[in-house]
């Protein structure tokens, strides 16, 4: 109910440490009203992750002269309503599209460059009417409005070079928000994706300083241990992140996984069936639970929690594949052919579906492997996978003379490949063989 949002506490997404209530939330808003209208006319300087801090009373000097300013702008606008009603409607567009975000109402972010789309409206009508007021002359007006386009169009090209990628995103934002825990978080995880693991752990080290409390943070570095071979060193990190959250399910379950890879499966099954506990809907861990289950030779168990996942997440791969290895390997057929149709049906990856292809040429189902294949070059004819898989099938069927077919076609689409040249000669070795 509104009087509890207006009443409660909120911890800051905008300035570690803050907290914020409707109060210094209203307090703070028209800081970041000017900063809004500092970046409509001079839009340098955007950030992700602002570093704000809220204010704590009315007589700061930096939020006493936001709230004159701000009212002296309503002023203006209730002034001239009549004189100029384009003018004062597009002031007061501004204000009432910005209302439910920058007024009492307390939100995380005291402030995000998004929820100026709709207010922006509002000033591109009083700039434009202001200048054409101010401009009689409508060339001067007009090329006033190309140079403005230009020098627009070229910040933004220049702000989309920012926003290329994770990692250049988060390396602005950590410019921009040096003393902000978060932007290192996020900048350390971006380097964890890329393999950068080292400049991971830097800066993820960092954002521990920053704040010694935050579980991502202790998550991420446990990743990074991970991906390097430091099982005990991960395992401490998600030690202290559960400390801090004992609920967190991520922690939770990726020390099933430390436990799961150093061969504990009791320890493994006991972490996953907790996260498990705490969050049905979280996928992870029951896919991990259902690994441990086949790695016990628990089929029946196993195919119970995939068939699970099944249902919330029909178009899952990963599950699908797994689910088809253990159709496969207890020999329910009938039920591998109706996965593979359903895999073969839905999945638009030739690499998923060379490799499901494979596994069904492994066990026996070569037509069922010929329609993988086949779909995957369908869908990019130069997968240069697919013709190897490909003619290694007809191979194994001693059919020789195709196998080499099919390698030669993808011998020209990549020459440089040497396996081709290498299965094409052992496979001409086998056809005289044969004969």
């Amino acid at each position: 109910n509104l009087l509890g949002i207006l009443s409660g506490n909120f911890i800051s997404d905008s300035h570690d440490g803050d907290l914020i209530t409707a109060k210094s939330y209203f307090l703070t808003q028209p800081r970041v009203i000017l900063t809004y209208l500092r970046l409509l006319f001079i839009p340098l300087g955007q950030n992700l992750d602002y570093d704000f801090p809220v204010s704590r009373t009315l007589f700061e000097w930096p939020t006493l002269l936001s709230f004159v300013l701000v009212l002296l702008v309503l002023f203006i606008a209730f002034k001239i309503y009549r004189s100029k009603p384009v003018i004062s409607f597009g002031i007061l567009w501004f204000f009432v599209t910005l209302s439910i975000e920058s007024s009492i109402i307390p939100i995380p972010h005291v402030i995000f460059e998004d929820r100026l789309y709709l207010p922006s409206v509002g000033f591109c009508l009083v700039l434009a009417t202001g200048l054409l007021g101010l401009i009689k002359n409508i060339k001067i007006f007009m090329v006033l409005g190309v140079y403005v386009t230009l020098v627009f169009s070229y910040l933004t090209i220049e702000r989309n070079k920012v926003w290329k990628n994770e990692i250049t995103l988060w390396e602005d934002v950590v410019r921009k928000s040096p003393q902000k825990a978060r932007p290192y978080d996020n900048l350390g995880s971006a380097y964890l994706k890329a393999g950068r693991y080292e400049e991971a752990r830097l800066i993820l080290e960092r954002a521990l300083f920053l704040n010694p409390r935050a579980v991502t943070t202790y998550i991420n570095l446990a990743e990074v241990a991970i991906e390097k071979g430091e099982l005990k060193e991960a395992e401490n990190y998600l030690i202290k992140a559960l400390k801090n959250n004992p609920t967190s399910v991520v922690a939770l379950n990726n020390l099933g996984v430390i436990f799961l890879k150093s061969g504990d499966f009791e320890k493994a099954k006991g972490e996953f069936l907790q996260a498990l506990a705490l969050n049905r809907g979280y996928i992870q861990p029951k896919l991990n639970l259902a690994g441990v289950y086949t790695r016990e030779g628990s089929f029946d168990e196993a195919m119970s929690l995939r068939e699970e996942i099944s249902k919330d997440y029909p178009h899952d791969w990963q599950n699908l594949f797994e689910s088809l290895k253990l159709y496969l390997e207890h020999n329910e057929k009938n039920k591998a052919v109706g996965m593979g149709k359903k895999i073969l049906k839905e999945n638009k990856d030739p690499a998923s579906l060379t490799e499901t292809g494979s596994l069904f040429a492994f066990k026996g189902f070569t037509q069922m492997a010929l329609a993988f294949y086949s779909r995957a070059l369908e869908l990019n004819s130069k997968y240069i996978e697919a013709y190897l898989e490909l003619g290694k099938l007809y191979g194994n069927l001693e059919q020789f003379n195709r196998a080499i077919t099919v390698w030669q076609d993808g011998l020209r689409i990549d020459p440089r490949e040497p396996r081709f040249k290498e299965l094409i000669e052992k496979a001409r070795e086998l056809e005289v063989g044969k004969k």
